[in-house]
């Protein structure tokens, strides 16, 4: 991983949170990204302990200088929360389904488009 990193790649550690995922990997891994498992933001609208643990992620994780992604992100709620929270990169539903490449290039010609009129 260190040889990885020293040709500029950067790493993220998925689904932090759940299986073998550990906080010491934040410590002792060159990772540059931590992506919080989806499975914490599909409960925190309504369950307070998702809520602490969500920000306390966000916050640990940026005091090591490392960016934040939030998986499984489908709602408007949980969007303006994790934005609140200076959560750094949201995936999944809320701003599009998985799109194929010519789809995607479409979308980004019609947004170009739109921003220059």
């Amino acid at each position: 991983m260190r040889k990885l990193e020293s040709l500029g790649i950067k790493i993220a550690q998925d689904d932090f949170g759940t299986g073998y995922s550990s906080l010491n990997y934040l410590n002792v891994l060159p990772i540059h990204t931590l992506k919080i498992d989806r499975s914490f933001i599909q409960n925190m609208t309504s369950a307070t302990a998702e809520k602490t643990i969500i920000e306390s992620i966000i916050n640990l994780v940026h005091k090591l200088g490392h960016d934040v992604v939030a998986e499984g992100v489908e709602t408007k709620e949980q969007y303006n929360l994790l934005k609140e929270w200076n959560c750094d990169f949201v995936q999944e539903y809320y701003f599009s389904r998985p799109v194929s490449e010519d789809k995607l290039v479409e979308l980004l010609m019609e947004e170009k488009n739109s921003t220059n009129q």
